[in-house]
Protein backbone atom coordinates (compact mmCIF):
# COMPACT_ATOMS: atom_id res chain seq x y z
CA UNK A 1 0.00 0.00 0.00
CA UNK A 2 1.26 3.52 -0.84
CA UNK A 3 1.07 5.48 2.06
CA UNK A 4 2.89 8.63 1.88
CA UNK A 5 5.96 10.37 -0.39
CA UNK A 6 9.11 12.08 1.50
CA UNK A 7 12.14 14.14 0.77
CA UNK A 8 15.04 14.43 2.61
CA UNK A 9 18.11 16.87 1.50
CA UNK A 10 21.24 15.27 1.90
CA UNK A 11 23.52 17.29 4.91
CA UNK A 12 26.11 16.76 7.46
CA UNK A 13 23.76 17.01 10.45
CA UNK A 14 24.78 18.73 13.65
CA UNK A 15 23.72 16.51 16.85
CA UNK A 16 20.77 18.62 18.53
CA UNK A 17 20.32 18.47 22.64
CA UNK A 18 18.03 16.22 23.93
CA UNK A 19 15.67 18.65 25.57
CA UNK A 20 12.22 20.23 25.04
CA UNK A 21 13.11 23.63 24.60
CA UNK A 22 9.83 25.08 24.98
CA UNK A 23 7.38 25.30 27.79
CA UNK A 24 4.34 26.58 29.68
CA UNK A 25 6.38 29.50 30.69
CA UNK A 26 7.35 30.89 27.08
CA UNK A 27 5.07 32.66 24.98
CA UNK A 28 3.15 30.60 22.88
CA UNK A 29 4.00 29.96 19.17
CA UNK A 30 0.27 31.61 18.45
CA UNK A 31 0.92 35.12 20.00
CA UNK A 32 -0.17 37.39 17.53
CA UNK A 33 -1.59 35.20 14.77
CA UNK A 34 -4.79 33.74 16.47
CA UNK A 35 -6.33 34.05 19.23
CA UNK A 36 -6.98 30.67 19.36
CA UNK A 37 -5.55 28.57 21.67
CA UNK A 38 -2.65 25.75 21.01
CA UNK A 39 -3.17 22.55 20.93
CA UNK A 40 -0.21 21.10 20.06
CA UNK A 41 3.13 23.46 19.73
CA UNK A 42 6.89 23.10 19.35
CA UNK A 43 10.20 25.15 18.29
CA UNK A 44 11.62 24.48 15.50
CA UNK A 45 15.86 24.30 15.45
CA UNK A 46 17.86 23.76 12.24
CA UNK A 47 20.83 21.32 11.00
CA UNK A 48 21.58 24.12 8.65
CA UNK A 49 20.41 27.74 10.56
CA UNK A 50 21.86 29.82 7.27
CA UNK A 51 19.35 27.54 5.01
CA UNK A 52 16.75 26.71 7.53
CA UNK A 53 17.77 22.71 6.60
CA UNK A 54 16.08 20.02 8.19
CA UNK A 55 13.63 21.96 10.66
CA UNK A 56 13.74 19.95 13.80
CA UNK A 57 11.26 19.29 16.95
CA UNK A 58 12.41 17.96 19.51
CA UNK A 59 8.88 16.06 21.16
CA UNK A 60 8.00 13.27 23.60
CA UNK A 61 6.99 9.97 22.74
CA UNK A 62 5.36 7.94 25.29
CA UNK A 63 6.87 10.23 27.93
CA UNK A 64 10.85 10.25 26.36
CA UNK A 65 12.43 12.69 23.93
CA UNK A 66 12.13 12.60 20.57
CA UNK A 67 14.00 13.94 18.09
CA UNK A 68 11.89 14.43 15.01
CA UNK A 69 11.90 15.98 11.39
CA UNK A 70 9.07 18.11 11.06
CA UNK A 71 8.21 17.04 7.53
CA UNK A 72 5.14 18.69 5.20
CA UNK A 73 6.12 16.22 2.52
CA UNK A 74 4.77 13.39 4.60
CA UNK A 75 1.24 13.08 5.93
CA UNK A 76 2.11 10.29 8.42
CA UNK A 77 4.35 9.54 11.57
CA UNK A 78 7.54 7.67 10.88
CA UNK A 79 9.17 6.13 13.92
CA UNK A 80 12.29 4.17 13.42
CA UNK A 81 13.51 4.28 17.13
CA UNK A 82 11.72 0.98 18.73
CA UNK A 83 12.90 1.99 21.89
CA UNK A 84 10.17 4.55 22.22
CA UNK A 85 7.40 2.30 22.36
CA UNK A 86 8.60 -0.01 25.41
CA UNK A 87 5.15 -1.24 26.85
CA UNK A 88 3.29 0.40 23.61
CA UNK A 89 1.41 -2.59 21.63
CA UNK A 90 0.75 -2.63 18.16
CA UNK A 91 -2.73 -1.60 16.64
CA UNK A 92 -4.11 -5.07 16.68
CA UNK A 93 -4.07 -6.81 13.56
CA UNK A 94 -2.23 -4.35 11.66
CA UNK A 95 -1.00 -5.85 8.63
CA UNK A 96 2.43 -4.99 7.11
CA UNK A 97 2.15 -2.32 4.41
CA UNK A 98 4.47 -0.19 2.01
CA UNK A 99 5.90 3.06 2.43
CA UNK A 100 7.12 4.73 -0.14
CA UNK A 101 9.49 7.52 -0.07
CA UNK A 102 10.85 9.52 -2.57
CA UNK A 103 12.91 7.18 -4.75
CA UNK A 104 13.14 3.59 -2.27
CA UNK A 105 10.43 1.60 -0.48
CA UNK A 106 10.24 0.35 3.10
CA UNK A 107 7.47 -2.11 5.07
CA UNK A 108 5.49 -0.48 7.87
CA UNK A 109 3.44 -1.64 10.41
CA UNK A 110 0.98 0.91 12.12
CA UNK A 111 1.45 1.62 15.98
CA UNK A 112 -0.05 3.74 18.89
CA UNK A 113 1.79 6.10 21.14
CA UNK A 114 1.63 8.90 23.59
CA UNK A 115 2.90 12.37 21.62
CA UNK A 116 3.64 15.13 23.95
CA UNK A 117 4.63 18.88 23.47
CA UNK A 118 6.21 20.92 26.25
CA UNK A 119 3.15 22.94 27.18
CA UNK A 120 0.85 19.50 28.57
CA UNK A 121 -0.69 18.84 25.43
CA UNK A 122 -0.41 14.79 24.89
CA UNK A 123 -2.99 12.39 23.39
CA UNK A 124 -2.44 9.40 21.94
CA UNK A 125 -1.11 8.95 18.19
CA UNK A 126 -1.01 7.01 14.92
CA UNK A 127 2.73 6.55 13.65
CA UNK A 128 4.09 3.76 11.16
CA UNK A 129 7.63 2.22 12.76
CA UNK A 130 10.03 1.19 9.78
CA UNK A 131 13.07 -0.64 10.40
CA UNK A 132 15.53 1.80 9.70
CA UNK A 133 16.47 5.24 8.03
CA UNK A 134 19.25 7.32 7.20
CA UNK A 135 18.70 9.94 9.93
CA UNK A 136 18.94 7.38 12.40
CA UNK A 137 22.61 7.98 12.25
CA UNK A 138 22.68 12.00 13.02
CA UNK A 139 19.77 10.90 16.44
CA UNK A 140 16.51 11.74 14.35
CA UNK A 141 14.20 9.23 16.27
CA UNK A 142 11.18 9.44 13.04
CA UNK A 143 9.11 12.08 10.99
CA UNK A 144 6.66 14.03 12.55
CA UNK A 145 3.90 14.97 9.93
CA UNK A 146 2.74 18.88 11.02
CA UNK A 147 -0.97 18.40 9.38
CA UNK A 148 -1.33 14.44 11.20
CA UNK A 149 -0.37 16.00 14.25
CA UNK A 150 -3.72 18.66 13.16
CA UNK A 151 -6.09 16.09 12.22
CA UNK A 152 -9.43 17.91 11.80
CA UNK A 153 -7.31 21.68 13.07
CA UNK A 154 -5.35 23.84 11.00
CA UNK A 155 -1.58 23.99 11.06
CA UNK A 156 0.97 26.70 11.28
CA UNK A 157 4.39 26.56 10.69
CA UNK A 158 6.73 29.70 11.41
CA UNK A 159 9.69 29.57 9.42
CA UNK A 160 10.30 33.09 11.06
CA UNK A 161 9.96 32.86 14.90
CA UNK A 162 11.05 29.16 14.68
CA UNK A 163 7.89 27.48 15.89
CA UNK A 164 5.07 25.65 14.95
CA UNK A 165 1.21 24.84 16.41
CA UNK A 166 -1.82 23.72 15.65
CA UNK A 167 -5.33 25.04 16.81
CA UNK A 168 -8.90 25.74 15.44
CA UNK A 169 -9.09 27.27 11.96
CA UNK A 170 -8.71 30.49 11.89
CA UNK A 171 -9.51 33.40 9.23
CA UNK A 172 -5.48 34.69 8.44
CA UNK A 173 -7.03 38.33 7.73
CA UNK A 174 -7.28 38.89 11.05
CA UNK A 175 -3.52 38.71 10.98
CA UNK A 176 -1.41 41.92 11.02
CA UNK A 177 1.39 43.37 9.83
CA UNK A 178 2.08 40.82 7.30
CA UNK A 179 1.31 39.80 3.62
CA UNK A 180 -0.95 37.06 2.70
CA UNK A 181 -0.36 34.72 -0.37
CA UNK A 182 -3.67 33.06 -0.64
CA UNK A 183 -4.13 29.75 -2.20
CA UNK A 184 -5.68 26.22 -2.05
CA UNK A 185 -4.06 22.88 -1.75
CA UNK A 186 -4.73 20.48 -4.46
CA UNK A 187 -7.54 17.89 -3.09
CA UNK A 188 -5.21 13.96 -3.41
CA UNK A 189 -5.82 10.51 -1.79
CA UNK A 190 -3.07 11.08 0.65
CA UNK A 191 -3.90 14.43 1.78
CA UNK A 192 -0.36 16.27 1.21
CA UNK A 193 0.19 19.42 0.82
CA UNK A 194 -0.13 20.19 -2.93
CA UNK A 195 -0.25 23.14 -4.51
CA UNK A 196 -0.08 25.25 -8.25
CA UNK A 197 3.21 26.91 -8.74
CA UNK A 198 2.87 29.27 -12.05
CA UNK A 199 5.50 29.78 -14.59
CA UNK A 200 5.68 30.01 -18.18
CA UNK A 201 1.59 30.57 -18.48
CA UNK A 202 0.94 27.32 -16.84
CA UNK A 203 -0.11 25.94 -13.42
CA UNK A 204 2.09 23.22 -12.49
CA UNK A 205 1.78 20.86 -9.19
CA UNK A 206 4.02 20.99 -6.64
CA UNK A 207 3.88 19.16 -3.24
CA UNK A 208 5.28 21.39 -0.17
CA UNK A 209 8.32 19.28 1.10
CA UNK A 210 9.95 20.74 4.33
CA UNK A 211 12.32 18.23 4.49
CA UNK A 212 13.78 19.05 1.20
CA UNK A 213 16.35 21.87 1.31
CA UNK A 214 16.08 22.83 -2.22
CA UNK A 215 13.22 23.15 -4.57
CA UNK A 216 13.14 20.29 -7.37
CA UNK A 217 11.05 20.47 -10.49
CA UNK A 218 10.87 18.28 -13.60
CA UNK A 219 13.63 18.49 -15.92
CA UNK A 220 11.47 18.21 -18.80
CA UNK A 221 9.72 21.44 -18.02
CA UNK A 222 12.62 23.52 -17.51
CA UNK A 223 15.26 22.16 -19.35
CA UNK A 224 15.71 25.28 -21.70
CA UNK A 225 16.14 27.68 -18.57
CA UNK A 226 19.38 29.48 -17.65
CA UNK A 227 21.77 27.12 -16.01
CA UNK A 228 23.29 27.83 -12.26
CA UNK A 229 25.48 26.36 -9.94
CA UNK A 230 26.15 22.86 -9.72
CA UNK A 231 23.02 20.96 -8.18
CA UNK A 232 23.55 19.82 -4.47
CA UNK A 233 23.27 15.93 -3.68
CA UNK A 234 19.67 14.74 -2.16
CA UNK A 235 18.99 11.69 -0.33
CA UNK A 236 15.33 10.37 0.79
CA UNK A 237 14.36 8.67 4.21
CA UNK A 238 15.98 5.65 3.51
CA UNK A 239 19.27 7.01 2.42
CA UNK A 240 18.37 6.79 -1.33
CA UNK A 241 20.13 9.33 -3.64
CA UNK A 242 17.52 10.90 -5.88
CA UNK A 243 18.43 11.46 -9.59
CA UNK A 244 18.75 14.52 -10.54
CA UNK A 245 20.77 16.96 -13.31
CA UNK A 246 24.41 17.85 -12.62
CA UNK A 247 23.14 21.70 -12.65
CA UNK A 248 20.78 24.00 -11.57
CA UNK A 249 18.25 26.15 -13.44
CA UNK A 250 17.19 29.54 -12.62
CA UNK A 251 13.56 29.62 -13.11
CA UNK A 252 11.26 32.76 -12.74
CA UNK A 253 7.74 31.54 -10.84
CA UNK A 254 5.02 31.97 -8.54
CA UNK A 255 3.54 31.10 -5.27
CA UNK A 256 0.31 31.71 -4.43
CA UNK A 257 0.96 35.28 -6.01
CA UNK A 258 4.51 35.88 -4.33
CA UNK A 259 7.29 36.01 -6.94
CA UNK A 260 10.47 34.57 -7.11
CA UNK A 261 13.17 35.62 -9.78
CA UNK A 262 15.87 33.50 -11.23
CA UNK A 263 15.62 31.16 -8.59
CA UNK A 264 17.87 28.23 -8.73
CA UNK A 265 15.76 25.41 -8.84
CA UNK A 266 17.43 21.30 -9.35
CA UNK A 267 15.91 19.47 -12.41
CA UNK A 268 14.71 15.94 -11.76
CA UNK A 269 13.40 12.65 -13.81
CA UNK A 270 9.94 11.41 -13.31
CA UNK A 271 9.73 9.71 -9.73
CA UNK A 272 7.73 6.61 -9.37
CA UNK A 273 4.18 7.59 -9.64
CA UNK A 274 2.59 7.97 -5.85
CA UNK A 275 -0.78 8.57 -6.73
CA UNK A 276 -0.35 12.32 -6.35
CA UNK A 277 -0.68 14.88 -9.70
CA UNK A 278 2.82 16.86 -8.58
CA UNK A 279 5.61 17.66 -10.80
CA UNK A 280 8.44 18.04 -7.82
CA UNK A 281 8.56 19.83 -5.13
CA UNK A 282 8.79 22.88 -3.07
CA UNK A 283 11.45 23.03 -0.30
CA UNK A 284 13.07 24.76 1.99
CA UNK A 285 15.03 27.53 0.16
CA UNK A 286 11.30 29.11 -0.60
CA UNK A 287 9.52 28.25 2.52
CA UNK A 288 11.68 29.84 5.33
CA UNK A 289 11.51 32.54 7.01
CA UNK A 290 7.86 32.68 6.19
CA UNK A 291 4.92 30.67 8.12
CA UNK A 292 2.62 28.48 6.52
CA UNK A 293 -0.95 28.16 7.10
CA UNK A 294 -2.54 24.75 6.62
CA UNK A 295 -6.39 23.62 7.13
CA UNK A 296 -6.48 20.11 5.18
CA UNK A 297 -10.77 20.44 6.02
CA UNK A 298 -11.27 23.79 3.96
CA UNK A 299 -8.04 22.54 1.74
CA UNK A 300 -6.48 25.84 2.32
CA UNK A 301 -2.59 26.77 2.15
CA UNK A 302 -1.48 29.92 2.67
CA UNK A 303 1.76 31.87 3.26
CA UNK A 304 2.26 34.44 5.15
CA UNK A 305 5.25 37.28 5.46
CA UNK A 306 6.06 39.51 8.19
CA UNK A 307 6.92 43.04 6.84
CA UNK A 308 7.30 46.65 8.17
CA UNK A 309 4.01 47.54 6.17
CA UNK A 310 0.92 50.20 7.54
CA UNK A 311 -1.15 47.43 6.18
CA UNK A 312 -1.11 43.68 5.69
CA UNK A 313 -1.63 43.27 1.65
CA UNK A 314 -4.07 40.09 0.65
CA UNK A 315 -2.76 38.57 -2.51
CA UNK A 316 -5.32 36.76 -3.95
CA UNK A 317 -5.16 33.16 -5.18
CA UNK A 318 -4.03 32.81 -9.04
CA UNK A 319 -4.49 28.89 -9.39
CA UNK A 320 -7.71 27.14 -11.08
CA UNK A 321 -10.46 25.72 -9.40
CA UNK A 322 -10.70 22.30 -7.91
Amino acid sequence: MKLSTLSVSFLTMAGLTSTLPVDASTVSCSAGLTTHSAQFESAIQYDDEQNKANPTVNVLVNGKVAKMLLDTGSSLNLLWDPSLLDGTPGTPGAPSERMDYHVASADARRVEAELADGRGHAWREAFYLVADSALAAEGYAGILSPQAVAGQNAVVIDFERNCFFTSAPFDVKSVKGVQIGRGKNIRNPLALMVIHVKFDGRDVPLLVDSGAASTMILDSLIASKPKGAQAPRMMDVSGTEIPRANQMRLLDFKVNGLTFKAHPVIPVPPAPQQGVPEAGVIGMDVLKDRILYYDGIRQEFDLLTRRPVAKYTVVEPQTREQ
